[in-house]
């Protein structure tokens, strides 16, 4: 029977052979994607533990990314204004960015707790729309182009609770089949499934993050597809629609896979160049101010790229007067820009910015990556 997009869709099961097929077909790109991951794994690894906080600013761009994907746009700079001011008038659009941020930290810190399942799933989804249905939706929903033209009609809604059983099956129950491979045909089993109202994208795309943590493939949530995504939306969404209308999952896994091989190697390099500015600043404020130089201090304005005095002097546990000092310094010797909204006044690390928001793909400097390949041996 032909697939007609305005009837609700019966999700057939994905079976292991169909899997084992595919990844018998796409060996060389899964081995390309084991190999960035392992090598950014290693990278992390690496990393002195100060420097683990300079993956915040990335867990920000990437809800901007994945926010941009639905079509919420805003700027880091907004999100980033928006967390330490949220009395402040804003984008509606930065909240929604600022919930992301706080659902994919829930999902990263209970995704051991509760592993790859329902309960990561409605726990991500209530926090990214806290005043939306709790729970998996009741009604039944169409995905169109908005001018009337039907693209996809998910399941109804009383399949949900047993499709997501099986969703739950594919990921965990494959032990057969590569972690790699499993996250991008368990990635169109939910968005195919779409058991919310609202926020299914953006959960699919947390879910795959978490499924690397799961798998052991990364210790921290920094392989962010939505970048890819957006480069090559039209191209991912109707291979998403061919497996569905076609059954035309290897086509789509393919894409996921180049997806997971760019965005390794992007966040590799991108945390090679935000270590070397970061000992860019270090070399000119203990040469041009040596008084206030210190590790603490560096840290605190890569962590987070916008300060205002009263946060700095809360995070760093000093007295506002010595951080507002601080922070004009490093504004006087080109570090820091001073940007006023409202009552706060904000200075921003904007270099570090224009080097996270670059969409441009970057690729990991040869040095470091032999570097970690020594120390996997």
């Amino acid at each position: 029977m032909s697939y007609n997009p305005e009837v609700p869709y019966k999700l057939p099961q994905i079976s292991k052979d169909t899997l084992l097929e595919v990844q018998a077909n796409v060996l060389q790109e899964l081995t390309k994607a084991n190999i960035a991951m392992a090598q950014l794994k290693g990278y992390l690894r690496g990393l002195p533990q100060t420097s683990a906080m300079l993956m915040n600013p990335i867990f920000i761009k990437e809800a901007v990314e994945s926010s941009e994907v639905e079509n919420i746009n805003t700027t880091l700079l907004e999100v980033m204004q928006r967390q330490i001011a949220p009395d402040v008038e804003s984008k509606s659009s930065s909240q929604l960015v600022v919930n992301y941020l706080s659902a994919s930290r829930w999902g990263y810190n209970h995704i051991e707790k509760y592993g790859l399942t329902h309960r990561i799933i409605t726990g991500i989804q209530h926090k990214l729309v806290p005043d939306g249905v709790e729970g998996f939706r009741r009604l039944p929903v169409v995905i169109g182009d908005g001018r009337g033209k039907v693209h996809y009609t998910p399941p109804v809604a009383s399949d949900i609770p047993n499709l997501i059983a099986e969703w739950e099956k594919l990921v965990n129950n494959n032990k057969q089949v590569d972690p790699l491979l499993l996250a991008a045909a368990g990635h169109y089993q939910f968005e195919a499934i779409h058991p919310f109202e609202d926020g299914n994208g953006r959960t699919g795309r947390m879910l795959i993050n978490l499924h690397f943590i799961n798998a052991g493939l990364l210790d921290v949530p920094v392989v962010h597809v939505s970048q890819y995504i957006n480069a090559h939306k039209s191209q991912y969404y109707k291979l998403l629609r061919a497996v569905t209308s076609e059954g035309n999952l290897e086509d789509f896994v393919r894409f996921m896979l180049k997806a997971f091989t760019t965005q390794a190697n992007h966040s590799f390099a991108l945390l090679q160049r935000i270590q070397e500015l970061q000992e860019e600043y270090r070399d000119q404020v203990r040469t041009k101010l040596p008084s206030i130089y210190t590790n603490e201090l560096l840290n605190a304005i890569f962590a987070k790229p916008v300060r205002t005095p009263f946060q700095l002097a809360k995070d760093m546990g000093s007295h506002y007067i010595t951080s507002s000092k601080y922070l004009r310094k490093l504004e006087e010797i080109g570090l820091l820009t001073n940007v006023k909204q409202g009552r706060y006044m904000y200075y921003v690390n904007h270099k570090l910015l224009a080097l996270i928001e670059n969409k441009r793909h970057m690729e990991p400097k040869k040095a470091a990556i032999i570097k970690t390949e020594a120390r996997e041996v």
